[in-house]
């Protein structure tokens, strides 16, 4: 196996405003969380952008999810 085959991919997660939105994107994110998605990179707007905040201090962008 190839150098670039044994990586994991890098995978931004980009979350949307709107408030009823933002209750499906809880839900995203946790199923995200428990598949444990490689997600590299955290962006949102509105409600995104706090959905995307609690996501970035949880789980994805703890150090031994790399």
């Amino acid at each position: 196996m190839g150098r670039l085959e044994s990586r994991r991919p890098n995978i931004g997660l980009v979350l949307s405003g709107g408030g009823a939105k933002g209750a499906y994107q809880a839900g995203i994110v946790k199923a995200l969380a428990e598949m444990e998605a490689p997600i590299c990179a955290i962006s949102g707007a509105s409600i995104g952008a706090l959905n995307g905040a609690v996501a970035a201090s949880l789980a994805f962008c703890s150090p031994r999810r790399r």
